[in-house]
């Protein structure tokens, strides 16, 4: 499967994203025909690593 991280500085768009993870996930699961993880992370998080 895939596992997909997104990033954003901005909280706002961070906010946006999480709320349409579950929709994204279902929609690339089915137009790539396997499984698909979609994180959202503050830019800090994922610089930090």
């Amino acid at each position: 499967g895939w596992d997909i991280g997104l990033s954003s500085e901005s909280a706002d768009v961070q906010t946006r994203l999480s709320s349409r993870s579950g929709r994204l996930e279902e929609a690339l699961t089915q137009s790539l025909g396997q499984p698909v993880s979609v994180r959202v992370a503050r830019e800090e998080e994922v610089s930090a690593t």
